[in-house]
């Protein structure tokens, strides 16, 4: 219905979900309709905000040390190469 920009009916969309795995889902949707509805007819969107919110978390993580890089691989076997050297009794 979004990516398609289709005209069919919301209703029709989640009656024929309903008869699907996503029942569950459907229920909840149902409880506010209302807002369901403005979502997709509104043109307003919070992409900005929400890239800009992930970026400002990026660069916390960054500064705390939780970034979760991958050290390259050469850099690794290097390490473990020098590690492995110096514990070698002469």
């Amino acid at each position: 219905m979004l990516r398609k920009k289709s005209d069919e009916a919301l209703a029709n969309v989640l009656a024929a979900a309903e008869k699907t795995h996503l029942a569950d889902f459907v229920v909840e949707l149902r409880k506010d309709i209302s807002a369901v509805e403005a979502a997709l007819s509104l043109p307003w969107t919070t992409s900005p905000a929400e890239g800009q919110i992930g970026r400002i978390k990026m660069i916390k993580r960054t500064m705390y040390g939780r970034a979760g890089r991958i050290r390259p691989v050469a850099s690794t076997t290097h390490m473990l190469l020098s590690l492995s050297e110096t514990s070698i009794p002469a």
